[in-house]
């Protein structure tokens, strides 16, 4: 079963930085993103975040498929980020409609993230600390990330909190 490690924490928290520097004393890693290019900004974006990482990481795009992003890490990487998965929600929702079965979908994650033999460091962002939003999807969206932080949290060896650059160890 794979060690699993969940950092959330908000917007430019550094959760991505920590997460990065969580595996990298493997020497084979790979790095699931799931962000999609859709303007210039953000493919300059991810673009620099993929040379930052160097040639030691193999990096997979995948929107939505975590399952099958995971079934193609190469063998000998041994320690893998996945990020973000409140991305992922979103284009689930976006790809399938806001009454997606986000469940079916993290049933069949945490099935994969439990048959991998390495670590996995899931990348997640704290959605629901600010009011109560207006609109009913927008509720669902923050809903739905709360519960698929809860559930990973469950299963996984250590949580951590980022906030402006430093971590706080949630569980461990």
């Amino acid at each position: 079963m794979a060690e699993l490690i969940l950092i959330t924490g908000g917007v430019r928290s550094g959760k991505s930085a920590w997460a990065l520097k969580a595996i990298e004393h493997h020497p084979q890693k790979a790095f699931i993103a799931t962000s999609v290019s859709l303007d210039d900004e953000m493919a300059e974006r991810i673009a620099r975040h993929q040379q930052e990482r160097g040639p030691e990481w193999s990096t997979i795009e995948e929107s939505t498929d975590l399952v099958k992003a995971l079934q193609s890490i190469p063998k000998e990487a041994t320690g893998v980020v996945i990020d973000c998965l409140t991305v992922w929600l979103g284009n689930l929702m976006y790809e399938y409609g806001e009454d997606v079965d986000v469940f079916s979908h993290l049933d069949r994650l945490m099935e994969a993230l439990k048959a991998y033999s390495g670590t996995i460091v899931l990348v997640t962002n704290e959605i629901g600390v600010g009011i109560v939003p207006v609109g009913a999807m927008v509720r669902k969206y923050r809903d739905m990330a709360g519960w698929i932080s809860q559930r990973i949290a469950k299963e996984a060896k250590q949580v951590v909190l980022m906030v402006a650059g430093y971590p706080i160890f949630v569980k461990s």
